[in-house]
């Protein structure tokens, strides 16, 4: 991850460790160190920020879930998917983020090359409520997402190019526009995990099976 976010600069210490794979710094060795130097000298300056080198040990022995790790170029399984959207040269891919928060991420990649590219500007990202058995999703009504690059505070010109990815939740109804062109619609996939009680549960169970919509005549 430092050698993709800040190619050419070694961590001097754990704490360089966390802040080189954690934000994209600007300029050559000589610029990275002083600005962590400086960085480090306000956090060392409020006692609230103060952490040992046993705090950074124990940061880096921790154990965390992946996530916003992208896919590489033409990657396909149960959980990566990819859809074409018409009328242009890029199609949107949904991959696994944090499971355990029930997240999903977004990206769009160029069809021709496999390669995920940064998000196309003429469009606009919207997603909302949706799916009833999605008890994870409080959003009160559609809202316009961002990447969350930007969400950070990163410049649309300084996000790496094909870095670019969009935070979604598992269940969420999206909706992408286009100037002039119809409106993308689409679910964000659930994943549920099958376990010998759920199994027990449902063989015990009958469903019937009533519509989950019924579309009215005209």
């Amino acid at each position: 991850m430092i050698g993709h976010l800040n190619p050419g600069i070694e961590p001097r210490n754990d704490w360089e460790l966390l802040q080189l794979g954690a934000t994209r710094y600007q300029g050559g060795q000589a610029e990275v160190y002083t600005a962590l130097d400086k960085k480090f000298e306000l956090m060392s300056k409020d006692e609230d920020l103060v952490q040992t080198q046993e705090d950074w040990d124990r940061a880096l022995d921790t154990l965390f879930e992946p996530t916003g790790i992208k896919p590489y170029a033409g990657e396909q399984n149960e959980c990566i998917q990819s859809r074409p959207i018409p009328d242009t040269k890029y199609s949107i891919r949904l991959f696994p983020d944090f499971s355990t928060g029930a997240e999903y991420c977004l990206d769009f990649v160029d069809n021709e090359t496999g390669e995920a590219v940064n998000f196309p500007f003429e469009f606009e990202l919207f997603a909302g409520p949706g799916e009833t058995d999605a008890p994870w999703l409080n959003v009160p009504g559609a809202m316009k997402s961002h990447s969350i690059e930007r969400v950070f505070g990163n410049r649309q010109e300084d996000i790496l190019p094909g870095e670019e990815k969009f935070i979604l939740r598992d269940g969420q109804m999206c909706v992408l526009t286009r100037p002039g062109k119809p409106a993308i619609h689409f679910t964000v996939p659930i994943r549920k995990r099958p376990t010998d009680e759920n199994a027990q549960a449902t063989a015990n169970i009958i469903r019937l099976d009533f519509p989950k919509v019924i579309t009215l005549a005209p």
